[in-house]
Parts: C-alpha cells; structure tokens; sequence
C-alpha cells in the first residue's frame, strides 16, 4: 500500500452523529451518552471501500456484539484468525468464566440494540487496529420487561487474511478483561492496553501511541505474548466467590433502613438524589463539576464519589483520612481510589460519609458502594454502585460504564459498604 494512499484513508476519517440509547430503566431519559473526556466517535470511510473498510467495521461489529462482549451470547461465528492460537484459547476459557455466573445466578441475556462506533483506526494492507465504542442494550432473560445498559470500549487488533479481515486480539474495559489479563506495563487508550507499545504512558488515541510506527509483524507478535492470568485457578477463585455470594444473597442479616442510628449526629443520605445521579450520569462525565480518570487507571471510584456526594455528604478535610475533591491536582486519594476510599470508610467517624462494611449485598440500598477484588487477591480494584436494591441488587458504574446491571454479574471477590448517614 503506497504512502499517497494511507493518506487519503487516514484523511477521509469522519466525525459520526452521537449514539441514541433506547429509553434506561425507571424514569431514566433517553440521551445520547459520550465517550469520556475528548475522544470524538469517527468512522471509517466505507463509500470506497478502502482496504475492506467495510468489511472491517462489519467484522468488528459482528464480533463484538455476537462473540466478545459479556452481554452477547459468546458465539463462535469464525471470525477469529487460526494463526493466534492463544487468543482462541482465552475466549474458550473467558466464555466459561461467564457462564459460571450466568448458570449460578440465571443471569442469562438477551441483547435488544447494539450500536458501534470507530472511533480511532490504523489501517494497513496486512494488519489494522481499531478503537471501537459501544452502546449495548439488553435485558435478563428472567426480566424481559426490564432494561440494562452498558456503554463499553474495546480495542481490536485485526489481520487480512486470504478470506478477508479476521480479529486477531482484542481487549475491553469490561470486568472479565480486567479480570483474566495480567497487569504488566503497556500503553494504554484510557483503559485500554496496547500490547504492543511497552510503556507506562497513555494516550488519547492511537496517533498518541504512534502506532504507525510499529510494523505489522511485530505488532502480531505481541499479540501472541499477550500474557493472562492462569485460567484453571482463576476457575477455582470463581466458584469459591459463587458459592459466597450465593449464601450471602441467603443470610439473615437485617437490611439497612437508611437513617443513621440516632446516637449518631450528621445527617441522612438522600437515596432519591443518589438515584437520580446515577441515572443522568452512568453513561456520561460530569466534567464541568468532577474530573475524569479513565486514563489514569479508571474512573470507577470517582463516579462512586460523586454519587455519595449527591447524596448530601460534605467534604472531609480534617484529619489523618480525607475525602474531598477540588480539581485533578487537588483532591483526597479516597476520591478516586477505591483502595483509599476504603480505608476512609474504615476509619472515618466524624466529618464526611461515615459507613460500615456489611456481610450481605441484600442489605445494602441505593447510593451503597461495593468494591470488586477481581483476581481474589485482598486488593480490591474496582467500585460500583447499588441503583436497585433488594434480593438481586443492580448497580451503576463507570469504566465499564453501565446502568441497572446485576451485580451478580461481576466476577471477584466483592466487599459491601453501607453508607450509615455523613458527619457535618
């Protein structure tokens, strides 16, 4: 492929309307989510066809909606390439790791939209890599009438094959990557890993990474030496946190009642305001009030903070443990770090939120945090928050960003916090 012609295909990248969502559960609007911080979704230019472009996109869509994303039905369609051999084997095994939980906690779906945007994309003869952006619609097969949404990102490493485009790795911001795929130093897009930029640095897009500058077969080769975390003790891990959760959804423990004991002073947590939050900015960032941390490691904790923000609590600036959040260079470490914020909850009894780690999820209510350890190794790396509560609670997030989706779902192990009112 001559230079003139990269060009001509890098230039003719155009900027795509938003993303329309179909209407989010109880009383959430229809809006057209965006991306975090300044990506601007782009398409590839198919009127020529350039180098398969459509075909490309068709593929990537394909395989993400019907084979990858954990809320599809993980087929296997043959759209991965033969020659990676160790990817193909990281599907078979992420496919099991899902079904564990959809069979324990009859979590199976169906999805009802799926919209996909390119979002970024090298594109070359023999290799292309493509950013991609997803809104994704679906609902439990035991609760058709109800709907959740995720809006996810995934990063896709395709080859051209003598029978066309074929996906020959690929990542997402959703919990199994993060679960099954070893931390190591990559370049990362937001949250996403490059296997083949071996830095610590991240970038906005692929030109920020100079992904240009990297031939195809070394970027094929690092694909290949992707490492993940050992599957069969992953397994093992999974049951164990099964079982657990399975007889904590079970116990008897008494479920919160939402106002603080009165011998303790400060004030209650509004739930309605906590709710609403969530329903205006699960999908989104609220960046004319709060920072985004995609980048920077993820944006989950920092989400969960402005939740219980909008549930009436002050800022902590007293004190050995603080929780406070003024811009990106001035702001408590438990604001947006979940194993911080832990030890804030731990400790705080005055000023701020004040909360209790509780044994069952059943007992927590909307607003509560639960933090996710997804390798089961005592350090916890991952916060969502409880939107509907009750026997099988749901949550929102962000990174991946999701509304009304079970918690069940997440693999891990899971640490529940009820917020008992906040010190003012």
């Amino acid at each position: 492929m001559s230079k003139k012609l990269l060009v001509l295909l890098l230039a003719t990248v155009l900027v795509c309307s938003g993303l329309l969502i179909s209407s989010t559960p109880l009383g959430a609007l229809e809006r057209q989510p965006k991306p975090a911080g300044a990506y601007f979704p782009q398409s590839l230019d198919k009127e020529n066809n350039l180098n398969g472009a459509e075909d490309l996109e068709k593929i990537c869509k394909l395989f993400i909606s019907r084979c990858f994303s954990d809320n599809s039905n993980l087929e296997d369609l043959g759209l991965v390439d033969e020659e990676s051999k160790d990817f193909l084997t990281y599907l078979k095994n992420r496919k099991e790791l899902i079904y564990l939980r959809r069979e324990a906690f009859d979590n199976f779906k169906t999805m009802k939209s799926f919209t996909l945007q390119i979002e970024d994309v090298d594109v070359r003869e023999d290799c292309a890599i493509a950013l991609a952006y997803t809104v994704e619609n679906f609902v439990y097969d035991n609760e058709p009438s109800r709907s959740a949404v995720a809006a996810t990102r995934y990063l896709l490493v395709l080859r051209n094959t003598s029978e066309g485009w074929k996906i020959y790795w690929a990542t997402s911001d959703d919990s199994y990557s993060k679960s099954m795929e070893k931390p190591a130093n990559y370049g990362t897009i937001g949250n996403l890993k490059l296997p083949f930029v071996h830095s610590v640095n991240s970038a906005k897009d692929l030109a920020g990474h100079q992904s240009t500058s990297y031939p195809s077969s070394a970027i094929f080769d690092a694909c290949r030496a992707f490492p993940y975390h050992d599957f069969e003790q992953l397994k093992q891990q999974e049951v164990g946190n099964i079982e657990r959760e399975l007889d904590q959804l079970s116990s008897k423990e008494t479920r919160a009642t939402g106002s603080r004991p009165k011998e303790l002073e400060g004030g209650d947590f509004d739930r309605f305001e906590m709710r609403n939050y969530q329903n205006v900015w699960a999908l989104s960032r609220n960046l004319s009030m709060w920072g985004d941390f995609t980048g920077y490691g993820g944006d989950c904790q920092n989400y969960a903070s402005q939740v219980i923000k909008a549930g009436g609590a002050p800022f902590d600036e007293s004190g050995s443990y603080q929780w406070y959040y003024y811009g990106y260079e001035n702001r408590a470490p438990a604001w947006t770090s979940v194993r911080w914020m832990r030890d804030y909850i731990g400790n705080n009894t005055g000023l701020g939120p004040n909360g209790q780690f509780v044994s069952s999820p059943a007992s927590l209510l909307t607003g509560d945090i639960v933090h996710i350890d997804w390798t089961s190794d005592g350090l916890f790396d991952h916060a969502v928050v409880i939107y509907n509560p009750g026997s099988s609670p749901t949550v929102s997030g962000h990174t991946e960003d999701c509304l009304d989706k079970r918690l069940s779902c997440y693999p891990g192990t899971k640490a529940y916090i009820h917020l008992t009112h906040y010190g003012n």
